[in-house]
């Protein structure tokens, strides 16, 4: 399998506002865990190698949050995402990947628009004018309309290194998303059930979603959707470490889908 070799998860800075997970309703079902636990996820995991690993994981979540709670969305359209993300940081004119909190601040003021409304087209990743006049990257007549019925409003940061808050999240039935820095060998793994720690040679950063754990306490390993195809890893996800997932970065959990 080739990937398309260019990773899009930019670093979070500091800020105010974010309402922390220790306030969500999730905080604390650990406790009621009592063996290994991988969510089901019913649809294939998204084929988006490139800078666009933002919005592929945190719709990712959102799609499969909104399949358990028996509201099931559309597929949603990463291209939205991603554009709306990049306008939120005023990088419209190039790509070059985005942040988490841009991403979960255009969802929540703007909503979700369906991949219905606006297809994938690696061409819509930048805004720009074609000689006819035309602009590529501009969302499609009727996306905002039609995104505006999907509004997330329900959403929590989890602090750095809160392994706790992530399995919390998962016991609650919930899919957090988050940022860390990958390896050439993770880019190009090809399955074999192989769980992966802290890179030691990362060439950049890339978000995913966390949809399992098993053991407890300091054993604990995690089960990661990616959005490479479904060829990449294992059947498009893979196993890390408590020491990897504790480099994440930028982690928030949506706790209710989008009607």
């Amino acid at each position: 399998m080739s990937v398309i070799f260019r990773l899009g998860h930019l670093v979070d800075p500091v800020r105010e506002g974010d309402v922390p997970f220790a306030a969500s309703p999730l905080f604390g079902a650990r406790s009621a865990r009592t063996s290994d636990l991988v969510l089901p996820v019913t649809r294939r995991p998204r084929n988006q190698p490139g800078s666009s690993c933002v919005p592929s994981s945190g719709l990712g979540s959102l799609e499969a949050l909104s399949d358990i709670q028996r509201a099931p969305l559309p597929p949603l359209s990463v291209m939205w995402g991603y554009r709306l993300s990049r306008v939120e940081h005023g990088a419209q004119g190039v790509d070059g990947g985005t942040y988490i909190y841009t991403f979960v601040d255009a969802a929540a003021r703007m909503g979700c628009s369906s991949e219905a409304a606006w297809p994938d087209d690696a061409s819509d990743l930048v805004e720009r004018q074609l000689p006819d006049g035309s602009w590529a990257g501009r969302p499609p007549p009727g996306a905002f309309m039609d995104a505006y019925d999907r509004l997330v409003d329900a959403h929590y940061a989890i602090a750095d290194g809160d392994l706790d808050a992530f399995e919390d999240a998962l016991t609650a039935e919930h899919f957090p998303m988050f940022g860390v820095e990958v390896s050439l060998d993770f880019v190009k793994y090809g399955g074999d059930g192989h769980v992966f720690g802290p890179p030691s040679d990362a060439v950049g950063r890339h978000a995913m979603f966390v949809r399992g754990v098993r053991g407890f306490g300091d054993q604990r390993e995690w089960r990661i959707r990616n959005s490479w195809s479904e060829e990449w890893g294992d059947d498009g996800e893979v196993w890390i470490s408590s020491a990897y997932l504790r480099t994440a970065r930028s982690a928030r959990v949506f706790t209710r889908a989008p009607a």
